[in-house]
């Protein structure tokens, strides 16, 4: 019974799509779009120029202003795309006067601080009553 009912679930599934239409999928739209009422024509369907046109109506004095405004525009980009280029030529200049010097100076510094901190116990002992005498030197000056 049980092999019956399992060949069943495989079998009527089957028989149902040759009896309903096959494996090719059903009509899933109308022909016409929804035209709240109106007779439908193809000038009201929802396109791109629909929408644009009264827009470009309603902005045509912006969209006129458009031209005037783009001529400073491209100046600033044309002098900010030489300024790019000459930060760009700057960079090695200031990497080779300012950041290696600076670099090695904490290069330095970090390497004597390093040599200071690999001290042994008395050498810390001497920091901390060196620290107190020049406490005590500053506080009862």
């Amino acid at each position: 019974m049980i092999l019956l009912l399992l060949a069943g679930l495989l079998v009527v599934p089957l028989i149902l799509v040759v009896l309903y239409g096959g494996f090719r999928a059903g009509r899933r739209s109308s022909a016409e779009p929804w035209a709240c009422g109106y007779g439908y024509s193809p000038q009201m369907a929802v396109s791109a120029s629909n929408f644009a046109q009264p827009m470009r109506a309603a902005f045509r004095a912006l969209y006129l202003l458009r031209p005037l405004a783009q001529a400073p525009l491209d100046a600033i980009a044309l002098s900010s795309k030489k300024a790019r280029g000459v930060i760009s030529n700057i960079g090695p200049i200031l990497e080779r006067m300012v950041s290696r010097p600076a670099r090695l100076v904490v290069e330095y510094l970090a390497d004597h601080i390093q040599k200071l901190q690999m001290g042994d116990i008395r050498v810390y002992c001497l920091y901390i009553v060196l620290t107190l005498a020049i406490l005590l030197i500053v506080a009862f000056r």
